[in-house]
Parts: C-alpha cells; sequence; structure tokens
C-alpha cells in the first residue's frame, strides 16, 4: 500500500490523540490525577480558558525533585509552577510534514491543535512514525543509537532518576550481566512517585521512593531487534508495548538501542529527501 508523503496529509485529514486539560490555578494534585488516572503524559494549560503552556510528566517528577518542594503537598502547589513557559501548538489546515518540523525544531514529542482557541487534539511522534513504518526500505542500524545509558535493576530509583535528569533520553536500558532485561521510562518512575504522592505528603512518598530498586519499576524486555530487521518490525514492537526504545542485538550481543525519537527524526530526515519524495 503506498503512503503519501507527509506533506500531502492534512492533520485534519488524521484521527488526533485525545488532549486533556488543567487550568493554570488548579492545584498540583489534579495534574496528577490526570496524569496517573487517565494515562496522559502531558496536559494543556489553560488561564480562563485559553492554552497558555503545557505540563509534561518529566516537567512534574524533575521539579518535584528538587529539595525545596520536600515537605509541601500536592494539594497545596499549583499547577503554574510546574507548566512549561512556552507554549507551541498547530492548525487543522496545516499539514503533517509542517507540523513535524515544528515537533523537531521545538523538541517536543507531541503538538497540541487549536482550533476556535481551544485544543481539540495531540499530533505525536508516534502518530507520525506508525503513519511512515512501511515507506522506503529502512532498516533497523540505519537508525541504530551506539549511545547506551544503563543502570543495573537492583539499583535504587533515584539513581534512576538522576540518570534522566542528566540525559535527553526518556528511558533507560536495565541490564544485568551486560544483558538486557528491562527499560525504565521517565513514565514509569513519575507514576510510582505519584502513587505515592497520593497517600501521604511529598516529605513522605521522598522516603519511599528512595528504598525502591529499578527491578521494582522497569518494564521487563523480552523481544529485541536485529540490525538488518526491517524498522517496520521493530516499529511494532514499539508501540504494541507501549515503549520509546527498543535493543538492538547481533550475534548475540547489546550493540545499540533503537529509539522512538530516533525513528521520527530519520523519517523526517527521509521525507524531505529526493529518493523519498520518488516513493
Amino acid at each position: 500500500m503506498r503512503t503519501d508523503s507527509l506533506d500531502r496529509i492534512k492533520v485534519s485529514d488524521i484521527l488526533l490523540d485525545r488532549v486533556f486539560t488543567v487550568s493554570k490555578s488548579d492545584k498540583l494534585a489534579q495534574l496528577i490525577y490526570v496524569m496517573s488516572k487517565k494515562g496522559a503524559d502531558r496536559a494543556i494549560v489553560t488561564s480562563e480558558g485559553i492554552p497558555v503552556g503545557v505540563a509534561t510528566v518529566k516537567d512534574v517528577f524533575i521539579k518535584l525533585g528538587t529539595k525545596r518542594l520536600k515537605g509541601l503537598s500536592p494539594s497545596s502547589m499549583s499547577v503554574s509552577g510546574f507548566m512549561s513557559d512556552k507554549f507551541v501548538s498547530g492548525k487543522l489546515d496545516e499539514d503533517l510534514l509542517t507540523v513535524s518540523r515544528r515537533m523537531r525544531d521545538e523538541d517536543i514529542s507531541a503538538l497540541p491543535i487549536i482550533h476556535d482557541l481551544q485544543p481539540i487534539g495531540l499530533v505525536t511522534r508516534k502518530m507520525i512514525i506508525n503513519l511512515l513504518k512501511s515507506k522506503g526500505k529502512t532498516k533497523v542500524k540505519d537508525a541504530i543509537t551506539l549511545s547506551i545509558i544503563t543502570i543495573n535493576p537492583d539499583a535504587k530509583l533515584p539513581q534512576a532518576l538522576e540518570k534522566i535528569r542528566k540525559s535527553p533520553a526518556r528511558e533507560i536500558v536495565v541490564v544485568d550481566n551486560n544483558k538486557p532485561v528491562g527499560i525504565i521510562s521517565e513514565k514509569e518512575i513519575a507514576l510510582t512517585l505519584f502513587d505515592l504522592l497520593t497517600r501521604d505528603s511529598i516529605y513522605h512518598a521522598d522516603s519511599a521512593f528512595k528504598r525502591l530498586l529499578v527491578m521494582d519499576v522497569m518494564k521487563r524486555v523480552d523481544e529485541y531487534v536485529e540490525p538488518d530487521n526491517h524498522i517496520e518490525k521493530a516499529i511494532d514492537i514499539l508501540l504494541n508495548r507501549g515503549l520509546n526504545t527498543l535493543p538492538v542485538i547481533a550475534d548475540n550481543e547489546f550493540v545499540g538501542l533503537l529509539t522512538r525519537d530516533v525513528i521520527f527524526l530519520k523519517f523526517l530526515e527521509l521525507e524531505e529527501s529526493e529518493e523519498w519524495k520518488k516513493l
């Protein structure tokens, strides 16, 4: 089946991901509820009904880890302290190449679509790679990442948090005896912290958080891809398992990673090339 180029597909032609909103004046507890109970990794922040920012899972859990917040309660802090300072959006009449470039240039994984001053949905990097996965003959080795951040399963959870804080990566590979056994992401860490916060104050949640191990929270990985596999197979595994990262194995050796973000950037590069314009 032929896949149209992104510049031929309008945002209005596709089914958008659901968007959640919270008010700038809402308490942090409401934002945590949206993220943990609704499965959202971001929420649009509004002021008097107008979108003014975005709060992501990473924004929240990194700021909750700062010392100045310890001892406070989610019901005592406002969403405004956890939102981004910049709001980037798209429109229904824009094409997917334009909005994909905006996501790349602004280094964001989802773009809110605004109609009549209201957010009506999201275009995500995940949607774009799913649209393009069968186009061309891209292989895993064409998008492999050789720089690998790892952690042991018996490491403390705060160590994983610190690694993510210092890295652009959203997920870390958990290795045991040089073999990848799991993935731990910012979302798993955040949801664990959010669950603790629903039961206690930040001070006590912080104490419980520090006792947890990586193995308590990680997603176990029992599927891998090889460098010569067609990338469509890898994308299907990523999307079906809800992962951003997949280990790459060659000759029973752990040689690299395939990440959703790198696939997105590779596909966007190919979409801008003359070669893919002919497909």
